[in-house]
């Protein structure tokens, strides 16, 4: 047996190419932490409009194709256009508080509790009050799509160099001087 020693480095310590070095290994072992919320958040907004989201795929880092397919109760001949819009008012009503102007919601999070809500819930309503949509559908694509954005620049964010540095001193990570994690 023998005993090897090495000298370990804060993040902060380390060269730049170190650091390069430490991040990019890291990203090559690491998901997007956040992915699972983002989803609830969009299943559930489907799920309030008595829908589901039956298939998708999702890229959170933005490198390949993201989609997905919903299956939402769609206008029935048996009532008016008009009072099946005034039901989709009143279930997004449901979803919280929001700015008149912006069409923003105001951090109510209705759906899951997290802040991944909001997100979705805004594309929706966005969508919904621009008036440019046939069926509920095409509402959750509208949903989808902020909703990956959003997720895609949270991504970004976590896979950045600020936030990897924020990552190593809360979680007292250290390094060999190549960067490598002890």
């Amino acid at each position: 047996m023998r005993l090897l020693t090495t000298k370990a480095y804060t993040f902060e310590e380390l060269t730049p190419a170190a650091k390069e070095t430490a991040r990019e290994a890291y990203n090559e072992t690491s998901e997007f932490h956040m992915g699972s919320e983002y989803m609830a958040s969009i299943k559930a907004l489907a799920a309030h409009f008595g829908g589901e989201m039956s298939d998708w795929e999702i890229s959170w880092n933005a490198c390949a194709y993201s989609s997905a397919r919903f299956n939402m109760p769609e206008y029935d001949d048996g009532e008016t256009r008009a009072a099946w819009v005034k039901g989709i008012r009143a279930k997004l009503k449901e979803l919280g508080t929001f700015n008149r102007r912006t069409l923003r919601g105001n951090g109510d999070c209705a759906l899951t509790g997290t802040c991944t809500d909001e997100d979705a819930i805004d594309g929706f309503r966005w969508e919904f009050y621009r008036g440019k949509w046939e069926t509920l559908s095409d509402l959750m694509q509208a949903a989808f799509a902020t909703r990956l954005k959003a997720g895609q620049e949270e991504s970004e964010y976590q896979d950045g160099a600020e936030a990897f540095a924020e990552n190593c001193e809360a979680n007292g990570y250290e390094f060999t001087e190549a960067g490598e994690m002890v």
